[in-house]
């Protein structure tokens, strides 16, 4: 499987081990457009350079960004700081690795909506959110109603 890798500057001419000379340019190597590297020798290379980790990485996949639930401040919403490591991460910049998920994954709780998706959602998305969760809520209610149920069983259950 092929790699790729981000820089903090635009255009390098990296020397690497065996007189073997690679062109990083826009941020990136290989380029734009191009397969992602799978010569051994030039993965090997790049990693064994001194400002691996810091001036230049291994460039991720955003759909691969998992945040920890359990690292998500009380004033933030996993969600919306989903949203932003993913777009942080499309951009080319390293996401705060305290907020990552680990690759363990053990039986994982399902993740509570957002405020503000209650907030926004009609009457069949609350009633949905109300069967995932099997909570004890009349669903036949007002839609205001039901959304002052919902943000109540979200307060309880985040304490």
């Amino acid at each position: 499987m092929g790699k790729r890798y981000r820089s903090l500057r635009k255009e390098i001419k990296m020397s690497l081990p065996g007189g073997q000379q690679i062109h990083w340019y826009g941020f990136r190597y290989p380029q734009k457009g191009q397969p992602a590297c799978t010569d051994k020798a030039i993965i090997a290379g790049i990693e064994a350079k001194r400002g691996f980790g810091k001036l230049f990485w291994e460039e991720k996949d955003p759909d691969e960004i998992l945040i920890n639930p359990e690292a998500v401040p009380p004033d933030c919403e996993a969600a919306h700081l989903q949203a932003a490591a993913r777009k942080l991460t499309s951009m080319g910049i390293n996401v705060n690795p305290k907020f990552l998920a680990t690759g363990e994954k053990g039986p994982e709780a399902p993740q509570l909506p957002a405020k503000t998706f209650i907030r926004t959602a009609k009457k069949k998305e609350l009633q949905a959110v109300i069967d995932k969760f099997g909570w004890e809520i009349d669903k036949d209610q007002k839609v205001p109603d039901l959304r002052k149920a919902i943000l109540a069983k979200i307060e309880e259950s985040s304490e």
